[in-house]
């Protein structure tokens, strides 16, 4: 089974904050630039390594920049390219 690693981060970004705007959702954004505050950040942080059956590493978190690269790690995590 292949697993959509952009659409969980996509889910739970929207599932979180719900006013945003699809379109908003790139690469180059971060969680701040969609104006996700600290906790709302840690939600979909949470809520996606969840889904993906992972375990939350805060040293890999705080060498992400933006979605692009959380996506990227997460793929390495599990081992898709």
């Amino acid at each position: 089974m292949s697993l959509d690693i952009d659409a969980v981060l996509r889910r739970n970004i929207l599932a979180t904050l719900p006013d945003l705007d699809p379109a908003e959702i790139r690469p180059e954004r971060r969680l701040e630039d969609l104006e996700a505050n600290s906790l709302e950040r840690i939600e979909i942080i949470s809520c996606t390594f969840e889904d993906l059956g992972l375990a939350v590493d805060p040293l890999e978190l705080s060498q992400t920049a933006d979605l692009g690269q959380l996506s990227a790690m997460l793929r390495q995590r599990i081992g898709h390219t």
